[in-house]
């Protein structure tokens, strides 16, 4: 399982339009950013590994290749 949290990416956005979080705030941004990175790292390493075991060269995740892989395996 992926967890890929917004909570991380909303505060990448509100800091960079200026707005100003307590520093106890921006500890808990900076787990949830590790913890989003960590996934989404594990996600596209899986993604990669998938590619090489149906010997297709890495694609981008979406709904279309997960499709198109499940109607090539048929």
């Amino acid at each position: 399982m992926f967890c890929l949290d917004n909570e991380a990416f909303r505060f990448l956005i509100a800091a960079k339009q200026g707005i100003k979080f307590p520093e106890k705030h921006l500890k808990v941004y900076r787990e949830s950013w590790k913890e989003s990175q960590s996934a989404t790292r594990r996600l596209f390493n899986q993604q990669k590994q998938v590619s090489k075991e149906v010997d297709d060269p890495p694609q981008p995740p979406s709904l279309c290749y997960f499709y198109r892989k499940k109607q090539w395996l048929r």
